[in-house]
């Protein structure tokens, strides 16, 4: 605390990170049972910064400012493999394969937010900007074409009388998704949040303990989503975004070397092709009990 209406707080999240090197060779191709393999394995972390300021320049008034950069578990693998009797062939001596796996990814966010007290009740609001923009993708990948967004909560807290309160919530979540007319198939809605809850004291064995519970609503509204129909579709390929052809036009059949006329057209196994609709609802209840000592 730097003055009596000031405070500042900082922390930091700490994920895995992990990054493997292995080097394969095959004496024998048939048999892929006797390898030889050396394993190069590194751990680290990664870190996640975060920060907070409370204001508060009156008993009734309280302001706070949160900041946290983006985090996320990541893996990178490298496998070189090397199978004899290709040594001539620079194509594939050695085959190598690199793999990038990212989960658990946070965003960085900024929040700001308020609350006012008069008596036995209390107001609060607050709005977080999180930079979805910068995603990165399971894969590995930026350029998501994800948005960033703006959340918006309101709730209310009310002391009803001696250790009782009751709080109710509610909040605006936009989806960062963009429209999904092309090749990927992110599933996701914006969302209305409700929330209600008390909290009820009472003395055990002498102490003084809280017994609080909450339940919340999460509607999760219609998104129709369609794919996007092109004159002709690109066949599919690394860095192709839009809906793509899994079979070119022009592919010959096998037997006759000939364009095949059942290849015309778009050939997809796209699961979210042509389209589809999401919506739905989330509820969620919880207990808690807190012992004062």
């Amino acid at each position: 605390m730097l003055l009596d209406w000031v405070s500042i707080g900082f922390g930091m999240s700490v994920m895995p990170t992990a990054k493997t090197d292995s080097r394969v060779y095959l004496a024998d191709a048939a048999r892929q049972d006797q390898v030889v393999m050396t394993v190069d394995n590194h751990q680290t972390g990664a870190t996640g910064l975060q920060a907070g300021l409370l204001l508060k320049p009156t008993d009734a008034l309280r302001f706070g400012l949160s900041y946290r950069t983006e985090n996320a578990f990541s893996m990178s693998i490298r496998n070189e493999v090397q199978v004899k009797g290709f040594q001539e062939d620079p194509s594939s001596w050695p085959l190598v394969q690199n793999v990038k796996v990212v989960v658990n990814y946070a965003p960085a966010q900024a929040n700001v937010g308020a609350a006012w007290q008069h008596g036995a009740l209390t107001l609060t609001a607050d709005a977080a900007w999180t930079v979805w923009s910068q995603m990165i993708s399971s894969d590995g990948q930026r350029g998501t074409g994800f948005r960033d967004t703006l959340s918006v909560r309101a709730g209310a807290e009310l002391v009803s009388g001696p250790g009782r309160t009751l709080r109710v919530g509610l909040g605006w979540e936009p989806s960062p998704v963009p429209a999904q007319t092309g090749r990927t198939n992110y599933v996701d809605n914006d969302r209305i949040r409700l929330g209600v809850g008390s909290s009820h004291g009472l003395e055990l064995l002498g102490k003084d303990v809280e017994i609080g519970w909450y339940a919340q609503v999460h509607g999760l509204l219609l998104r129709d989503t369609d794919k996007e129909q092109l004159a002709s579709y690109p066949a599919c390929a690394p860095g192709v975004t839009s809906l793509c052809d899994e079979i070119p036009d022009d592919t010959p059949n096998p037997s006759t070397g000939k364009p095949e006329p059942a290849f015309a057209g778009l050939q997809t196994g796209n699961p979210g092709f042509p389209g589809w609709q999401s919506f739905g609802t989330l509820l969620a209840f919880g207990v808690d009990v807190r012992w004062r000592f």
